[in-house]
């Protein structure tokens, strides 16, 4: 299980970004202090454990997130007590170490948290996590009033202490006890406000913050603006655990040069399977390392159409737990029977070089009028 701690580090950057937000307008919290506790913030992938009591709760078959993607993130917080807590957070991997940066900011300053557990606490039901003023960060559910997914569900989005910064449309404000917070000029402890130390160190992560919206203030959240691009752009550091995001395949024909073999001998075409034991010998013998789905889907492509005769070539990669699925389909083939062949590997956890096959599938559909419209094991005659 890779961890990832973070204390000097993260008290360094804390000292620099104070700095620079120093001159900002005062904000709710507390003048820096030489005597504020140190930070330190634990790192680390789901276990077995956990991601079954998100299963079902917070997370679901569906998500636009993979559990292996996500990571606990374990950190002090100040409460409004005066005292030090330790609470939690899941986030997406692409964003732990800047959410654990920027809480520990907000602790140096001596801004306060109500609470920061995880919305198991809640069962999941985010209108109860926010009347218990909980900070909150992962849970796969539609935004406010439904429609479309949560950025809460890439783990990209954070709400900091629901009551004292409530969500305001209109003559809805959520949670109701929020009404109590909002005359956003009567500043009291745990309150956000434009400008301040919070928002600045939320933006220097490149969190959104919802209090500028124009349409509805949502005072307490924090979002990454475009999620999905966020998640396809991250690559797991070397050693770590579980499957990484997987950026999409470049489009069309990928370079296969350095390929030379054929596919058909590895292909069962009575059941559609493909011998993976074989396949993952003749991967570890090229020349070029195969590190990734892409480089996998080269493979395939060259192994199957040397001289590429489909007229479309999607290449479509989607992180599973453990590891990835490269589905690589040829469309169009200038062929008297077969219309469109697919492939789909299933790989183990990224990065690791040479890839290894840990399921494959081959399928063929055929052209019309010649039966199999759809993608079939039965060859095409």
């Amino acid at each position: 299980m890779a961890t990832r701690r973070i204390v000097a580090t993260a008290v360094a950057c804390v000292a620099c970004a104070a700095s620079l937000i120093a001159p900002l307008a005062a904000s709710a919290s507390t003048p820096d202090t030489d005597s504020s506790p140190a930070f330190v913030a634990t790192i680390e992938p789901l276990t077995d454990s956990l991601a079954a009591e998100l299963t079902g709760v917070s997370w679901h078959d569906g998500c636009p997130v993979a559990l292996a993607d996500l990571r606990l993130v374990t950190m002090p917080h100040l409460g409004f007590d005066g005292a030090v807590h330790e609470g939690e957070l899941v986030v997406h991997a692409a964003v732990a170490g800047d959410v654990a940066t920027v809480f520990g900011g907000l602790l140096a300053r001596g801004f306060p948290i109500a609470r920061m557990e995880r919305v198991e606490s809640f069962a999941g039901d985010d209108d109860a996590s926010m009347a218990a003023d909980n900070t909150s960060a992962f849970n796969c559910r539609e935004i406010t009033g439904g429609g479309a997914f949560s950025i809460h569900s890439w783990g990209m989005a954070i709400d900091v202490n629901p009551v004292r910064n409530p969500y305001v449309k209109g003559t809805t404000v959520l949670p109701t006890d929020g009404l109590a917070f909002l005359d956003r000029t009567d500043i009291r402890p745990g309150m956000i406000i434009a400008d301040d130390a919070v928002v600045a160190a939320f933006a220097a992560a490149g969190f959104e913050w919802g209090g500028s919206w124009t349409r509805l203030q949502d005072y307490q959240h924090f979002e990454i603006p475009e999620p999905e691009a966020v998640a396809a752009s991250y690559v797991a550091p070397p050693g770590s655990q579980g499957a990484a995001a997987v950026a999409p395949c470049s489009a069309g024909t990928p370079d296969s040069a350095a390929w030379s073999g054929e596919l058909w001998s590895y292909v069962d075409t009575a059941d559609g399977s493909i011998d993976v034991a074989e396949f993952n010998e003749f991967l570890a013998g090229q020349p070029a390392g195969v590190a990734g789905p892409c480089d996998a889907a080269r493979v395939l492509l060259h192994l199957d159409r040397p001289d590429p005769q489909a007229t479309a070539v999607v290449v479509d990669t989607q992180p599973v737990a453990g590891g990835a699925v490269v589905t690589v389909t040829l469309d169009g083939l200038l062929d008297d029977s077969v219309a469109a062949v697919r492939y789909i590997f299933e790989m183990t956890a990224l990065p690791v070089a040479p890839v290894q096959i840990t399921t494959g599938s081959w399928s063929q559909r055929c052209q019309p009028g010649r039966g199999h419209e759809d993608f079939s094991t039965e060859l095409c005659v």
